[in-house]
């Protein structure tokens, strides 16, 4: 961007133009995806909702029972 200013400010006119085309090129390229982040993303939300299931389908007591509450 730099570059394009200096270009600019110079009056070089054409520099500054394939300066330009390279920027928007640049800008409108997609970024690079971290897979492996979203996949562990993925893995604690279901985690969640897989713990959040198994919490709605047995009662308190057998809840502290299994996780030994310490607050009954």
């Amino acid at each position: 961007m730099s570059a394009w200013a200096d270009a600019m400010r110079h009056q070089r006119h054409d520099e500054a133009a394939e300066l330009w085309r390279q920027l928007m090129a640049q800008w409108l390229t997609p970024p690079v995806i971290n897979q492996r982040y979203w996949n562990r993303l993925v893995d604690r939300r279901m985690a969640v909702l897989e713990r959040r299931e198994q919490r709605s389908t047995i009662s308190d007591v057998e809840w502290d029972n299994s996780h030994q509450d310490m607050g009954r």
